[in-house]
């Protein structure tokens, strides 16, 4: 009998001690940063009121300074933004509110951050009851509508010769870091040297239209490189020592290029592309008793300077 009630006390006693403990692990305490903060009195009054209840909204106990757990709050206000910055012993979270009906929602959000130990733009920090009106407001990315043109130097795989390569006109709509690209009539082509004998040889290649996407590697800057890929539908000819290849049908294209003068209507670029065939090439011979039909795989590639001028612009959003 003595046991069982010395089994109880002690249970009891490590109740409260564990509750106890609770307690004063959860007690928090916020006061204002005054030599920053740039609200009224009565503004700071209710700021106060307002960030205790969202920590006592997330489980802590809100009592009135000095504590063990302090947290300070300082709010500067720019025109229609509210700059907020929230420190304590877990931490500092910095965020922005568009105006004071926007600061309800943002407490909540930088409370749960910090309590949580997440950044705020996590999914469990943020959700349909906390958002704010500046994370609501859609935002667009500028974007910058250029037309171009481009003369190089290409060449075919397994055909002798330099080829002169032009595209005649694209179009590259550009959202900073991501573009799509089109182009028109992107040739290369040789010269015939002799016509159809044995030491003639010409070529053409290319695509009718291609379109791809580019990933610019330093958006914001005024020069950046830039890589990509896509698809095309072209056709390639070629005649070499009285044999003669041609074939045409879905292509794959690979870019990469460097970009100069980003933020100003006018562009310069140079790029490299290579265009790869999915078909092979139907040989025909010219002169009898020449080797049988055969087919063959033949590539593309080109280096090219190209000029681009602005339509649209950044001012446009």
């Amino acid at each position: 009998m003595c046991r069982n009630r010395q089994s109880v006390r002690f249970v009891i006693a490590l109740a409260i001690a564990v509750v106890t403990a609770g307690e004063a692990r959860a007690q928090v305490c916020v006061t204002v940063d005054e030599a920053r903060d740039t609200l009224s009195p009565p503004d700071r009054a209710a700021a106060l009121v307002v960030l205790g209840r969202q920590f006592e909204a997330a489980g802590e106990r809100v009592v009135a300074p000095p504590c063990d757990r302090p947290y300070t709050v300082s709010h500067v206000r720019l025109g229609a933004i509210i700059y907020v910055t929230l420190s304590g012993p877990l931490g500092r979270r910095d965020a922005s509110a568009r105006g004071l009906d926007d600061l309800v929602p943002l407490y909540n959000q930088m409370v749960r951050s910090l309590l949580t130990s997440q950044p705020m733009t996590l999914g469990g920090v943020v959700d349909r009851g906390n958002v704010t009106a500046a994370q609501a407001r859609t935002r667009r990315v500028a974007s910058d509508s250029i037309y171009y043109v481009k003369l190089g130097a290409g060449a075919l795989t397994g055909v002798s010769g330099v080829a002169q390569s032009i595209t005649f006109i694209g179009y590259r709509h550009e959202l900073d870091g991501f573009a799509v690209d089109a182009s028109f009539l992107n040739l290369h082509m040789v010269n015939p040297e002799g016509g159809y004998t044995t030491d003639g040889t010409s070529y053409s290649a290319g695509s009718w239209i291609k379109i791809e996407g580019l990933r610019y590697t330093r958006p914001l800057d005024n020069r950046s490189p830039y890589f990509g890929g896509g698809a095309s539908w072209g056709a390639i000819n070629a005649t070499e020592r009285s044999q003669s290849f041609g074939g045409s049908g879905l292509q794959g294209e690979l870019t990469a290029g460097y970009e100069f003068g980003r933020a100003s209507t006018i562009r310069l670029f140079v790029q490299a592309d290579a265009e790869l065939p999915f078909y092979q090439l139907s040989s025909v011979s010219y002169v009898r008793r020449a080797a049988p039909d055969t087919h063959k795989y033949v590539s593309a590639f080109a280096v090219s300077f190209g000029v681009g001028w602005q339509r649209g612009g950044r001012d446009k959003r």
